[in-house]
């Protein structure tokens, strides 16, 4: 796919080190979003938000629970951790193909609806983990949830950064696209070490956890939707 990206090159002549280059690229990007378009400084917080409560929660949250919380044997249970694991990979690539597909017909001042979805499939989630119902009844759900939260993730992400692409000077593109990235990358591995201790205090109570992620969700899915209200 990125082969086909046609990106324009203009050799810079700089007499500065790469560092002090980077240095002034960063600034100026942060200068950028929060001065000039503080709706992208939102929106990247948004983006982070998504990493920290949902994808972090369905990386590391549904093979513990798998593995640890569901009734299955250890051979089963193995087996089953390596299916949901394909679920999730094939949820974000069903997501991607879907922002391709109906790319025209999805607006941005409306994907705020889409982490909204996905926040309210956290609580079927977290109601079978409450109530007493067979493991592979609880697996299936998790599953078919995870599946829709990660492609409804997916592009919701695809959307913002298509976006911002469309809206940012040319010059400023890569400059904005890698804080963005960077923002986001970074907060995933928080959440991931955020429910890894919360997975370990509360195994017996894991659906609190699911409860609190789908307020964060919501929350996140509000903010989105002021940050994109005026686009």
């Amino acid at each position: 796919m990125e082969i086909f990206i046609k990106i324009p090159y203009e050799r810079k002549q700089s007499t500065e080190s790469i560092l002090r280059q980077t240095k002034d690229d960063l600034c100026e990007s942060i200068a950028y979003i929060g001065q000039k378009k503080p709706e992208l400084a939102k929106l990247t917080l948004c983006c982070a938000g998504v990493n920290l409560v949902m994808s972090a929660l369905m990386i590391i949250g549904l093979p513990v629970i798998v593995m640890n919380i569901l009734d299955f044997s250890k051979s089963e249970a193995s087996r089953l951790y390596g299916y949901m694991e394909a679920i999730l990979a094939i949820g974000g690539l069903v997501g991607g193909i879907g922002a391709g597909v109906f790319g025209r017909k999805l607006k941005v001042n409306g994907s705020w609806k889409l982490l909204l979805a996905s926040g309210m499939l956290l609580i079927p989630m977290g109601v079978v983990l409450m109530i007493e119902c067979p493991a592979y009844l609880a697996y299936g759900v998790l599953a078919a949830a995870g599946l829709v939260i990660m492609s409804l993730s997916a592009i919701y992400t695809i959307q913002i950064m298509s976006y911002i692409q469309m809206t940012v000077p040319h010059h400023m593109v890569g400059k904005v696209i890698a804080w963005i990235i960077a923002v986001s990358t970074c907060a995933q591995p928080v959440g991931q070490v955020l429910y890894g201790v919360l997975f370990d205090e509360m195994a017996k109570n894991v659906y609190i956890i699911f409860g609190a992620a789908t307020i964060c969700s919501v929350l996140i899915a509000l903010g989105s939707r002021k940050a994109t209200k005026a686009l």
